[in-house]
């Protein structure tokens, strides 16, 4: 059983939760699924993250998922390439696409293959990395745009509030519980409160 837990930003709270998930399994997309474990996720990568988290990550030993919007590199209160370089190279933390600009890919005149495609070849070249994650922008596609993603990344995810059974579930996707700023991560990886809303989008397929 695998809880997938997003976060945004540091918050008072976060290195007691990291502490208290450390007890489990912290895995990667694909790796084997151990009992009950989790996958760190962190969206948009601002500069919080690089002075914040990952001191963090390295005092626990815990790898994340980090998803970067490829246009915000090394603009204002965004993490540099240089700084993720150094993430990257510290083994804490992998990079998934969290497509170039981070739009909502529902929207008209949205460039699905540069947001999807060229965001992940970006990426790739300026890091040196494979990049098989894509972090959907505010949730939202489409099933074309998910037949997109699917055909250039191996791993999805995107907000859904439940946990998963495997890597890629009914739909293909990974869901993601919001944990930004709670008191206590503890109630957020508890079966019960998860399970109607894992088998609702079992039956959606979404």
């Amino acid at each position: 059983m695998l809880f997938t837990l997003m976060y945004h930003r540091a918050f008072p709270f976060l290195e007691d939760h990291l502490k208290y998930i450390k007890k489990y399994p912290v895995l990667l997309p694909g790796e084997p699924i151990k009992g009950k474990s989790i996958c760190l996720t962190f969206d948009d990568a601002t500069s919080d993250f690089y002075k914040e988290v990952f001191p963090i990550l390295q005092k626990l030993s815990l790898r994340v998922i980090l998803a970067v919007p490829v246009a915000y590199i090394s603009t204002e209160g965004y993490c540099s390439w240089e700084e993720l370089k150094e993430m990257v190279q510290s083994g804490y933390v992998h990079i998934a696409s969290h497509s170039y600009s981070h739009p909502n890919l529902l929207a008209n005149g949205v460039d699905l293959k540069f947001e999807i495609i060229y965001s992940k070849y970006i990426l790739q070249n300026h890091l040196g990395i494979q990049v098989n994650t894509f972090v959907y922008p505010y949730g939202k596609f489409n099933a074309p745009i998910h037949s997109l993603v699917k055909k250039n990344y191996s791993f999805i995810m995107r907000i859904g509030g439940s946990f998963n059974l495997t890597w890629q579930n009914f739909s293909k996707i990974i869901y993601r519980i919001d944990v930004d700023g709670a008191p206590s991560v503890k109630r957020k990886i508890q079966i019960t409160p998860q399970l109607f809303s894992f088998l609702f989008h079992s039956i959606r397929q979404r």
